[in-house]
């Protein structure tokens, strides 16, 4: 019974050792939502109207249903195994016109659009 128990023993010792030497399994890279460039936001003016600011950003991932002069842009990447990097990018309308956007981005990168 010593005999079999020591062979389970050095079976599983060998087990846990060959394991902890393979590599890890790849993880691809998950996007959702809408990627927002330096270029998009660059173009964005005050008092353009909804149409045209769709023309440049694409449609928005939430449209808010109580409040229909905010738009959000959201993008989320998961890197393999790293924590998810969220970005979001709120425009907001008044009279059908585009008067303010904010967001996640860095301020640089925010200020190209002309406001």
């Amino acid at each position: 019974m010593a005999k079999v128990l020591a062979k389970i023993a050095l079976a599983l010792a060998i087990c846990g050792l060959v394991a902890g030497c393979l590599p890890k399994l790849y993880r691809i890279n998950i996007q959702q939502g809408n990627v927002v460039t330096e270029s998009m936001l660059s173009k964005l003016k005050p008092n353009l109207s909804k149409e045209q600011v769709l023309y440049i950003m694409g449609p928005p991932v939430i449209k808010n249903s109580f409040n229909g002069n905010r738009w959000d842009y959201v993008h989320v990447i998961i890197r393999g195994s790293n924590p998810e990097e969220k970005t979001l990018v709120t425009l907001h309308f008044q009279d059908e016109k585009l008067i303010r956007v904010e967001g996640d981005l860095p301020p640089e990168v925010l200020g190209t659009a002309k406001y």
